[in-house]
């Protein structure tokens, strides 16, 4: 499992995400991070967005979240934004990708 330490940009750990209205069935937290980090996340193809100059990264998941403090103790308060956080995660396989052969028709001369 890898390990990431950012700020909280925005967080919806205690209820489903929503996406105009509806429930998205997903947990998520985006993390604003560090040029260093992000650049790690970069080299190893995985897509971060920016906001307001600052590299971000989203997490989402269907399951429940466990939050603990520094102390390693269960935490049921609310993470707020630009909470300091360490977010472990597992890397998910690459995503393929297609490459598509085109012919082009033959031009009349």
């Amino acid at each position: 499992m890898a390990v990431l330490e950012g700020n909280v940009a925005f967080a919806n750990l205690d209820e489903h995400e929503m996406y105009q209205g509806q429930s998205t069935g997903k947990y998520s937290l985006v993390l604003s991070l560090e040029p260093a980090d992000a650049d790690k996340l970069a080299n190893k193809g995985v897509k971060l967005r920016e906001y307001e100059g600052t590299p971000q990264r989203k997490f989402s998941t269907k399951y429940e979240v466990p939050m603990y403090d520094a102390d390693g103790a269960e935490f049921s308060g609310r993470l707020t934004r630009g909470s300091k956080v360490r977010v472990q995660y597992a890397e998910g396989k690459p995503h393929p990708f297609m490459v598509q052969q085109r012919t082009c028709p033959k031009s009349r001369s």
